[in-house]
């Protein structure tokens, strides 16, 4: 489960993250991924935690729902708003009894993210988190995976929207049955 959502948030965030200075490109998803690392490796020494998949698993979560929050999310054949996918995960994971910890601590600190890049620049007009070259540089290293993808978006207007599709849920009809 925490696989499926690492990878459908990643990628969904990563083509449309904040811009903290890098464009909102790979970078500027780089950076959010090391500020929470850090911020949960200080929270991993008081807890003495090891173990932090499903914090940092929750916090793309929350960070990209925070993106786009108006944006339909299906999970399971059931549509919702994307700002509360968090929280559907979080139930998902109690119905699963597992600890709920991780999941909220998950969600606080991408809230700490998303104030510090989207409501402190808004109110103070200054700009707390910024993406260091080393960043754009590491993202540069593998070149951009997903330019091609962000460019015929970005030119028609699209942005990311659906959870089992990387531009929307129309992906075609397929092969209906009977058909041939």
């Amino acid at each position: 489960m925490h696989t499926y959502m690492m990878y459908n948030n990643c990628l969904t965030y990563e083509t449309d993250p904040f811009n903290t200075g890098a464009g909102g490109s790979t970078a500027d998803f780089i950076w959010m991924l090391f500020i929470c690392m850090f911020l949960f490796g200080i929270y991993a020494a008081f807890q003495n935690e090891h173990l932090l998949s499903t914090h940092i698993c929750y916090t793309i979560v929350y960070v990209q729902s925070r993106r786009s929050p108006e944006s339909p999310r299906s999970i399971f054949g059931f549509k919702f708003k994307n700002a509360y996918i968090p929280w559907v995960y979080v139930a998902i994971n109690v119905l699963m009894s597992n600890p709920i910890v991780p999941c909220i601590m998950g969600i606080v600190v991408g809230h700490i993210y998303f104030h510090l890049v989207d409501t402190v620049p808004k109110t103070s007009g200054f700009e707390v988190i910024r993406t260091p070259q080393f960043c754009e540089d590491i993202a540069r290293l593998g070149g951009d995976p997903l330019a091609a993808a962000r460019a015929p978006a970005a030119a028609a207007g699209f942005r990311p929207t659906g959870a089992g599709s990387q531009w929307g849920s129309g992906r075609g009809r397929g092969n209906v049955l009977g058909s041939r």
